[in-house]
């Protein structure tokens, strides 16, 4: 089964689909894991095919830093959980036409 794991964000967010995407390998199954060109190496190290998704890591970090700079500066929490909402959202509207084609290729999607 080929199967198209997607994430995008930090460690915490794609270590847990490196760890999926080693179980699916060892049940011989086809993982792709699509998720930040920071990851890159990660996944070659452990023989996982891989697909760059977004800008590279550090043009990320200081676009993020920023917002959330602005986000904390914000009073109500809930003007936060939209700001944050909408940053994520943005960020990944442009991986949509990649994802579009990766999926396309898969059986299964885990995002």
């Amino acid at each position: 089964m080929r199967v198209l794991l997607s994430a995008l964000g930090s460690s915490g967010d794609v270590e847990p689909f490196i760890a999926l995407a080693q179980g699916l390998s060892a049940a011989g199954h086809e993982p792709l894991l699509a998720t930040g060109q920071i990851f890159a190496e990660r996944a070659a190290s452990l023989g996982i095919p891989f697909r760059g998704l977004g800008p590279d890591g550090d043009e990320v970090k200081a676009e993020m830093q920023a917002q959330f700079a602005r986000i904390l500066a914000r009073k109500r929490p809930i003007e936060h959980l939209v700001m944050v909402t909408n940053t994520l959202a943005e960020m990944q509207l442009p991986e949509v036409p990649v994802l579009t084609e990766l999926v396309r290729a898969c059986d299964i999607v885990v995002y």
